[in-house]
């Protein structure tokens, strides 16, 4: 569970790690990041993606685990609402629960206290879950228990599903740099990540950062906040621009571009449109607070996407 929280400048210094960063705490020090009460939301980068590809109208499903609590139920019942399916275990201990700290540059920053997400134990992934599937996402998170995300990539391959991965943090990267690297050769098939992500990993400037991972797995994408970003293949690598207008809350702002671009790349559109329909997006979920965007808003937003292909269309012709 996502606790949104809007504190100052001198807030975020004080504490430990990086701003715009996603450091891990413990029980104690995420309760006094609380300095007021929090909005609270179901997060997590995929589950994020996943609401805004159902409400793009894909069939989805959020695998994990989960606390037999109040965050927990209020988890499922989000997904729920927003047509999400779940294939949770629900154990007994507490639900993983993140702190964004929301600065007046909209800019979020998260320490997370993983709850019941620090290991494997107690949990089989249903093989179920993944019969017909078409498509698997994983947040670089995952990492953290390598042998289950292992087992899913097997079945997701299994079922000749294509598979992304977001890199998730630069603190992943600095932790799992080999295992990303190891992954991306073997079997993604799309990487996205932010330009910290994507200079930790390579050590290269956001464009030739793109192009080089594109030469590792088929699709890069490297997002540079209000800057736009890089999207890369074998055969080309171009810029896409952001649609940022008044920030408010950059939470979940990769997750929805991130939803967008696949919800192209499932239609088989061009790179360039994925882009522009992750960018259009992303654009209008910085303007709420939070990482759900209001249901009155997708009604321009379909609109916007449909314009989006029109002008392509035309401007190929």
């Amino acid at each position: 569970m996502d606790h949104i929280v809007f504190v100052d400048e001198a807030f975020v210094q004080s504490i430990s790690g990086k701003k715009g960063g996603s450091a891990l705490v413990d029980l104690e020090t995420f309760e006094k990041l609380l300095c007021r009460k929090p909005i609270k939301r179901a997060g997590g980068a995929a589950s994020n993606s996943s609401k805004v590809l159902a409400d793009l109208g894909h069939d989805c499903a959020v695998i994990g685990k989960i606390g037999n609590d109040k965050e927990g139920k209020q988890f499922i019942h989000d997904l729920k609402e927003r047509g999400v399916a779940s294939f949770f275990s629900i154990l007994e201990a507490s639900t993983g629960r993140s702190a964004c700290l929301i600065t007046p540059d909209g800019e979020r920053t998260m320490r997370t206290f993983l709850g019941i997400l620090t290991t494997s134990e107690n949990f089989t992934l249903d093989r179920s879950a993944f019969k017909g599937i078409n498509h698997f996402h994983f947040a670089g998170y995952q990492f953290r228990n390598m042998d289950l995300l292992k087992e899913a990539l097997t079945y997701a391959k299994e079922e000749k599903a294509t598979i992304s991965m977001d890199m998730a943090s630069f603190e992943i990267v600095e932790d799992y740099r080999k295992e990303i690297l190891e992954l991306l050769a073997s079997d993604i098939d799309l990487v996205f990540c932010n330009r910290d992500e994507g200079k930790k990993l390579t050590g290269l400037a956001p464009e030739k950062a793109c192009q080089e991972l594109a030469k590792i797995c088929q699709i890069a994408v490297v997002t540079t906040g209000a800057d736009g970003g890089y999207v890369a293949s074998k055969e080309k690598c171009f810029h896409y621009t952001a649609h940022c207008t008044n920030p408010i809350d950059s939470t979940g702002a990769g997750d929805h571009f991130l939803a967008g671009f696949l919800h192209g790349f499932l239609k088989d559109q061009p790179l360039e449109i994925c882009a522009q329909y992750g960018a259009t997006i992303s654009g209008r979920i910085v303007r709420v607070v939070g990482a759900d965007m209001p249901k009155k808003a997708w009604t321009n937003l379909s609109k916007s996407l449909a314009s989006i292909e029109k002008t392509t269309i035309r401007s190929n012709h």
